[in-house]
């Protein structure tokens, strides 16, 4: 297989992956914070199988200026063989999916940060309920501030 075969081939799973990467992305945005935290792990599971992928494009390529100014973008697209244009448009597509998935991170660190603080408001409301622990003994400790906390010196057992 010729080099060029092999770095479209990674360019394709590279993509695949991009696109599953945006799917999830995209989701995330309505989700409740338990399936959020699922959403995260998939999305670091498949940066994971795409940096191996850079990995072995980057050595595929190491040698291969065409090949290279191909997946960055470098020189006039007209002036790359056929093969070598299949791979400028393949990594051209890539980073189309990758800005669409830049976008919504912003949208989503804000919806991270809503649905936290929604948790932290809730644990708050539970804390302060008469029934749990916490508000008991807030209570407790709040009655007890108007009377001395020390013993006096009179009092024997």
């Amino acid at each position: 297989m010729s080099i060029y075969l092999e770095v479209l081939a990674l360019l394709t799973e590279k993509k695949k992956l991009f696109s599953d990467f945006e799917s999830i992305t995209e989701t995330m945005l309505f989700l409740q914070v338990d399936d959020l935290a699922l959403s995260i792990e998939k999305r670091e599971n498949l940066l994971q199988e795409i940096q191996g992928i850079d990995t072995k494009l980057h050595e595929l390529c190491l040698h291969n200026q065409e090949i290279n100014e191909a997946l960055h973008h470098e020189g006039n697209a007209n002036q790359l063989s056929p093969d070598a244009a299949k791979i400028y448009d393949m990594a051209l597509n890539i980073k189309a999916i990758v800005n669409r998935v830049l976008k919504n991170e912003e949208p989503i660190r804000t919806h991270l940060d809503e649905e936290k603080q929604r948790l932290f408001d809730a644990m708050e409301n539970l804390n302060k309920s008469g029934e749990s622990v916490a508000g008991q003994y807030h209570q407790s400790v709040m009655t007890g501030l108007g009377g001395s906390v020390a013993p006096t010196a009179n009092k024997f057992i």
